[in-house]
């Protein structure tokens, strides 16, 4: 949950992310402990190799979305199942997440690109599919601050720097530069670099360096060209670069700085029949490792908000064993929340992800500060959702209170409220307010989850969702 004092910051960004599809690499060492590629075995092929891909391959690669259905076709899908959510489970992931080894989840800091690395992974495993038009389940930004013309990667080529505006990173996970030392690279030579180069370049896991000798036309920037994605995202890190000969020898490594400021969303979709969807989100971000000499110094943030951001993992695992539904349901992981909803906000203005029918934020559900199986909906009185919502709520177990602390204008502070300025009913399921003692300190640590609790909460989030998500509830319009 974000301060009280509510920041609007304006974000700025990624020059990959101003085409919406491209993910750059983010590093989880120094510069200087970047090892040379040198030695890789060298598999050169003729550009003929790269086939191109016929219309319809690039039309299904740029939509995940089912076709549209009218009005009249969105009836209840009966078939719409989900698995419970083990406590087991529950515990599992709140360990990592709440854990020491992500330090606190902080801002900018290590801790966070590791929670990022993480929940990617759940993701995967989960089954769901990067949103449409992107490669990857991560979405970088930068909030305001950042460095703006630090470049994202730095290549040396032949013993050369290499010009930025000559090659092109795709790295599928951030924070994680594998040692190229001891990895085999495919290098190939392509005839041209185009929209559908990834495309050529689907089916494979290996991490391929493809280099071209035709320059980009109008001197264009390669990280500037519309690339199109397969549908199921890429499998594999892919290097292009435009250069006059082949590599003797090349380098790449991160540049410090610029991830210094760079932060990730996380998100994926299980898709559904029709152009609607129903959003799932949380924050991942905490406070991290704060100064002092505290013997520990780790704020580790289990209520706040590793407990949401379970709810949001677990759901999306559970929701993916069942048949697909009507609507889309899209899951969301966001950062930057506690420096003013700043991952929120940059995914409602730069993603298209169009009929979002309804928005719902988890946020501290760990501790049974207001009872057991007790919670309340954030901005009751904006939006026709929360008494839909709360009445599924209700119907299956829960205890669906008013918001308890309204002068605290929690509606306005959590990561619902960026969808709700754009006429989208949003709201934050939450179980707990700030002011419970430990919110923003030391000790919200794991000892005081209520593991039993939590796994309720959301497994009752689990079944009261399914009407919307099968299309027999309407969310209804922001009052």
């Amino acid at each position: 949950m974000g301060k009280s004092r509510i920041t609007f910051l304006f974000v700025v960004l990624l020059h990959s992310s101003l085409t919406g599809i491209a993910q750059p690499a983010v590093k989880a060492v120094s510069g200087s402990e970047m090892k040379p590629v040198d030695g890789f075995n060298v598999k050169p092929i003729s550009g003929s190799s790269l086939k191109p891909v016929s219309e319809s391959a690039l039309r299904l690669a740029t939509a995940i979305e089912a076709k549209p259905v009218s009005e009249s076709a969105l009836t209840p899908d009966t078939s719409v199942e989900a698995k419970p959510v083990s406590e087991s489970e529950v515990k599992r992931i709140m360990e990592v997440l709440a854990g020491d080894s992500l330090e606190g989840r902080g801002n900018f800091q290590p801790g966070l690109l590791k929670a990022a690395r993480f929940i990617g992974h759940e993701f995967a495993k989960a089954g769901l599919v990067p949103l449409p038009g992107h490669a990857s389940f991560f979405l970088p930004f930068r909030p305001a601050g950042g460095k703006k013309n630090e470049p994202a990667d730095l290549l040396r080529w032949n013993n050369k720097e290499k010009n930025t505006a000559e090659y092109f990173y795709f790295h599928r996970v951030p924070g994680d530069y594998p040692d190229r030392g001891r990895e085999e690279l495919v290098i190939q030579k392509a005839e041209r670099f185009d929209d559908s180069t990834f495309l050529r370049l689907d089916g494979d896991t290996t991490a391929v360096l493809v280099w071209c000798n035709q320059p980009l036309p109008r001197k264009r920037r390669l990280a500037d060209v519309p690339f199109i994605f397969p549908a199921g995202g890429m499998k594999r890190d892919v290097l292009l670069v435009i250069a006059d000969t082949a590599p003797s020898t090349c380098m790449l490594r991160g540049s410090d700085s610029y991830y210094e400021s760079l932060e990730y969303n996380i998100a994926g979709m299980l898709p559904g029949k029709t152009k609607e969807s129903v959003v799932f989100s949380s924050h991942y971000d905490h406070e991290g490792i704060i100064p002092g000499d505290r013997e520990d110094n780790i704020m580790n943030g289990a209520n706040d908000n590793a407990s949401g951001t379970a709810a949001v993992i677990t759901l999306a695992r559970s929701m993916s064993d069942a048949a697909p539904a009507q609507r889309s349901s899209v899951f969301i992981c966001f950062a930057g929340e506690e420096l003013g909803l700043t991952g929120s906000r940059n995914f409602i203005e730069t993603e298209t992800l169009a009929g979002i029918v309804a928005m719902i934020n988890i946020e501290m559900i760990g501790l049974p500060q207001l009872g057991q199986r007790t919670v309340f909906i954030t901005g009751e009185n904006d939006s026709h959702l929360p008494e839909l919502l709360g009445g599924e709520l209700t119907t299956n177990g829960m205890v669906v209170l008013k918001d308890p602390v309204p002068d605290k204008l929690l509606y306005e502070r959590s990561d619902n409220f960026p969808f709700a300025l754009k006429d989208i009913p949003a709201h934050t399921i939450m179980g707990s307010t700030d002011d419970d003692e430990c919110y923003h300190q030391f000790c919200d640590d794991l000892s005081r989850i209520d593991m039993a609790n939590l796994c309720a909460i959301i497994n009752i989030i689990r079944v009261s969702v399914l009407p919307f998500v099968d299309g027999s509830i309407r969310a209804g319009k922001i009052k």
